[in-house]
């Protein structure tokens, strides 16, 4: 077996496991690379063998599955949704960027903002 359809096998597979990518699209371009990159039959060749390892995948995560007992479904009312501290921090830091951007824009009747409008209250 060449180096390079070793190599493309152990990309694809180790994408297949590891990485959200649909399937259809791991072994489109794992079939495109050994294709492109070596021999003549390394594209049927790489498209077999993964072809096996996605069945097997399939056939032992359907033997998982059935073995393991799932846990009832929580109640939608046992949960509280709370914000996180970085959740906090991000709607105070929203919320003081608009408080400043809103002193510092002008004022639509008087083009004056409003911290001159301010300014000229205390002074008045």
């Amino acid at each position: 077996m060449p180096a390079i359809d070793r190599n493309v096998l152990r990309l694809a597979i180790r994408e297949l496991l590891a990485e959200p990518t649909p399937m259809p699209i791991v072994l489109d371009e794992a079939v495109r690379m050994a294709s492109e990159l070596s021999t003549d039959s390394s594209g049927r060749f790489v498209n077999g063998v993964l072809a096996a390892v996605v069945r097997e995948l399939a056939t032992s995560a359907d033997r998982v599955v059935s073995d393991v007992e799932l846990p009832p479904a929580p109640d939608e009312d046992d949960f509280e949704v709370s914000a996180s501290p970085a959740d906090e921090v991000a709607r105070l830091g929203l919320e003081l960027a608009l408080e400043e951007h809103s002193e510092s824009v002008p004022d639509a009747q008087s083009g004056s903002s409003a911290e001159e409008a301010r300014g000229s209250e205390q002074q008045g």
